[in-house]
């Protein structure tokens, strides 16, 4: 099918104008939906996911598939194709975002070493005693008990 047949169809529909929503990234993408805009004000809201077999609906979302494959890459982008009947133009807008990892790389000042300390005292005590095996862990959570 090509684009001048597919304005010819929605045109013989009453169709003005076609929007096809989608969203993905991350090797994940779909059209969410087609609305089917009409001469006399009215829409229709096409359900993708069960009309994705359909010819012209697979021909309304391609540029979708032509810009984004399979959404590979780290990236997430939501928008909508846009056709336009009366101009015979096609677009597509939206939003894409990436994301960006940040290396960092701080110095840690001073932090809380009561559970440490409390478990050397209580590894220190294990070993005068000798204890092994579920004594030793029986020793250690009685110890973090006791704090």
């Amino acid at each position: 099918m090509t684009r001048d047949m597919v304005f010819a169809i929605l045109k013989t529909a009453g169709v003005t104008r076609a929007e096809v929503n989608f969203e993905g990234g991350n090797d994940e993408g779909t059209i969410e939906s087609i609305v089917l805009h009409k001469k006399d004000g009215t829409q229709t809201t096409i359900d993708y996911s069960y009309s994705h077999s359909n010819p012209l609906h697979e021909q309304l979302s391609q540029p979708v598939w032509d810009k984004y494959g399979s959404f590979a890459g780290d990236f997430d982008v939501h928008g909508v194709v846009t056709w336009n009947v009366e101009t015979g133009a096609i677009s597509i807008s939206g939003e894409e975002s990436t994301r960006r990892g940040e290396s960092f790389d701080e110095e840690v000042d001073q932090f809380d070493l009561t559970d440490a300390d409390n478990l050397l005292k209580a590894l220190d005590e294990a070993k005068k005693l000798k204890l092994d095996g579920q004594d030793l862990i029986n020793h250690i959570n009685k110890a973090k008990g006791a704090r």
